[in-house]
This record gives C-alpha cells, sequence and structure tokens, in this order.
C-alpha cells in the first residue's frame, strides 16, 4: 500500500504536536496571551520551520511572535530533548491570520447576500 503522507509531512505533523505541547507548558499565557499552533512550513532539507501561531486577541499578536522568535534557539533545544531527530530545525515563528480573513469573507458573503431578494434565494 503506497504511503499517503510524505516524510516532510509526517515528522511537520509530530513537530506541530511536540511544539504545541512544549509551548503550552513552558510559555504561560499569562505572559504570552492566548496562542495556538496553527500550522508549520518544515522545508524538505529539515533545516526551518515555519510555525504559524493564532491568537485570540490580533493586539497580542505581534507581542507573542516577537517573544516566540526571541525565544527560538530555547524552544529548539526543547523540541531537540523530546523528538529522536538527526538535526532540529530552526524555528521562524509567523502571524496565521487565516482567521481574520474567514471572518472577512464570511461577512462580504452576508453583504452580498442583504441585497439578493429572499425569493431567489430559496431557487
Amino acid at each position: 500500500m503506497p504511503k499517503t503522507y510524505s516524510k516532510v509531512t509526517r515528522v511537520a505533523v509530530n513537530l506541530k504536536k511536540e511544539l504545541s505541547a512544549i509551548l503550552s507548558e513552558k510559555f504561560p499565557m499569562v505572559d504570552y496571551g492566548v496562542f495556538s499552533v496553527a500550522d508549520i512550513e518544515l522545508q524538505k532539507d529539515f533545516s526551518t520551520a515555519k510555525v504559524f501561531i493564532s491568537t485570540l486577541k490580533e493586539q497580542e499578536a505581534v507581542y507573542t511572535i516577537e517573544r516566540l522568535n526571541r525565544a527560538a534557539s530555547h524552544i529548539r533545544s526543547l523540541v531537540a530533548r523530546k523528538m529522536n531527530m538527526r538535526s532540529t530545525p530552526a524555528f521562524n515563528f509567523v502571524y496565521d491570520d487565516t482567521l481574520k480573513n474567514s471572518h472577512r469573507i464570511v461577512s462580504l458573503i452576508t453583504d452580498l447576500n442583504k441585497d439578493i431578494p429572499d425569493d431567489e434565494l430559496e431557487q
């Protein structure tokens, strides 16, 4: 049976799991705000990983991302202790604005539907 995921994808999934656990355990919400790891883009050579962080409050995003990027080498060492990898990728934390964009799309669709009469929507 053929593999459905590439090695990079499998490692990225495991990396996301371990990274989420480490961040929730070692980086308290009091200091960093409420955030989560939304996704990870791992390079094919496993040298770098772009970690997408989502936050509940958009105002906290810049502060949270800056602090996480400052602690990236420490986070990398914590992940290296947990995962059995030849080399642990360097992390680059970026803000994930998918939630913001999805709210914008929903509001645009809602505005469009307001202009259409109800009898046309039912057809």
